[in-house]
């Protein structure tokens, strides 16, 4: 085959053709699955599927009791700025009365940075009973001695 045959089929022009439509093809395939999603991340998605918090509880509830049914969730959101070394967690395991569903941080607004944001911390009532939740913001690495914050809460789970 000479090489004036082989490349016969791109002698008719039709080869920017076959670009063009191709590149049409995949924008006009990138564009609808945008509009499937609706513009919306991942998170947002997630979001959707988890259960609305029985209550939502701040810094300013310290102390406080939170009262549900074995099986409602509630969420503890307390400010955190994890650049500094400094986390909340969870200490003990609260009897069994209430489980820790998930820890996630969110950061504060994008356009300061260093700025703290809120660690949310999800729990579930497991079974019924009275039992004190207990965090504590730390540098884990530094020590039980050198806890700088703990938030404490009263748990009450009806059956």
């Amino acid at each position: 085959m000479e090489a004036s045959e082989r490349n016969s089929w791109a002698d008719d022009g039709s080869s920017g053709q076959v670009v063009l439509l191709r590149t049409f093809v995949a924008l006009a395939t990138l564009a609808l699955l945008a509009l499937g999603c609706g513009g919306r991340t991942a998170d947002s998605l997630a979001d959707e599927h988890r259960p609305v918090p029985a209550r939502v509880v701040r810094e300013a509830d310290r102390g406080a009791t939170v009262q549900l049914r074995a099986g409602e969730i509630f969420e503890v959101r307390l400010i955190e700025s994890p650049t500094t070394g400094f986390r909340w967690s969870v200490e003990g395991d609260n009897e069994g009365i209430v489980g820790l569903v998930s820890s996630v941080y969110s950061p504060g607004a994008p356009s300061t940075p260093g700025a703290g944001g809120e660690r949310v911390f999800t729990f579930e009532g497991k079974r019924a009973g009275v039992s004190r939740l207990r965090l504590r913001l730390w540098r884990p690495w530094e020590g039980e001695s050198k806890v700088a914050e703990v938030f404490e809460l009263t748990v009450e789970v009806k059956g």
